[in-house]
């Protein structure tokens, strides 16, 4: 038995008289990992090269200016260079944080659509957040509300959203809490949200439900993004029947692929008054 879950174990029946509600959400997403079973998207995932035209098409506009952003480029070396320098007592590996081509998605999004409100969940260290949270910043508007179960390694939080410059937090309002029992909440509290990212726990039954709580909320123009949408078809079998465009993208930096859906609704038009 390794070091980390032995002090797991052993902080279980803490967790267990100082927060019930918190012990049972993460007993459930136990039980959910033990459960779920692999189950190969039919669909072929695009290389992320094709990802832009791809977006471009779907948001009806071209989104290359917003790649060559200075912005985005310091972001993406802010991000490598907080991973570089973690902590050897940081509560989970470098895989956590968001691959590049999500956190260029999500900025790229965010700065063509401007959303009012965005809504993620999953945060670890707050790779993705600082993407959304620069694209806010330079739109000038937006909120981000972010939801995360912290490691049981880290119980006060000191981890979440590390990566986070200060400067950027005035947009941010973080959300402890497994989503099952958050999200629910944060989204009747907020408005349309113009882009949802998933990132918590991924197994088909918490994606769907996450997929499913968030779709009445969306806004007439909105986006929802998901990391690692190779292990099930949640995504998949959601955006299908849900969504105007989508697709699934092979990421670069680890062996995963990234689900992006667009929804552009007709808004109903006002009757016209009788002459």
């Amino acid at each position: 038995m390794t070091g980390l879950l032995r002090r797991t174990l052993r902080l279980g029946p803490v967790i267990l008289f100082t927060r019930p509600a918190e012990f049972v959400d993460r007993l459930l997403g136990f039980v959910d990992r033990l459960t779920d079973r692999f189950e190969m998207p039919a669909t072929a995932p695009l290389t992320p090269e094709a990802l832009w035209p791809t977006l471009s098409l779907a948001l009806g506009t071209d989104v290359s200016p917003f790649l060559r952003e200075p912005a985005l480029a310091e972001v993406d070396a802010l991000v490598e260079g907080k991973i570089r320098d973690l902590p050897t007592n940081a509560p989970f590996g470098v895989g956590n944080s968001a691959e590049k081509v999500l956190g260029r998605a999500g900025y790229v999004i965010c700065r063509a659509l401007h959303p009012d409100t965005v809504v993620e969940t999953g945060v670890a260290y707050g790779s993705m957040s600082t993407y959304l949270l620069t694209a806010l910043a330079l739109n000038n508007h937006g909120m981000l509300h972010s939801v995360d179960l912290p490691s049981v390694l880290d119980r006060r939080a000191e981890f979440v959203g590390r990566f986070v410059p200060d400067q950027l937090r005035n947009r941010w309002s973080l959300h402890l809490g497994a989503s099952r029992r958050v999200l629910p909440k944060v989204l009747r509290a907020v408005g349309p949200v113009g882009l949802f990212v998933h990132d918590s726990l991924h197994t088909r039954r918490n994606m769907s439900r996450e997929f499913a709580t968030v779709a009445p909320h969306l806004a007439s123009s909105a986006a929802v993004l998901s990391d690692d949408v190779h292990w099930n078809r949640a995504f998949e079998d959601w955006a299908r029947t849900t969504t105007t465009h989508w697709a699934l993208v092979r990421q670069v930096e680890r062996d995963g692929w990234l689900g992006v859906a667009i929804l552009q609704r007709q808004e109903p038009r006002s009757p016209r008054p009788h002459s």
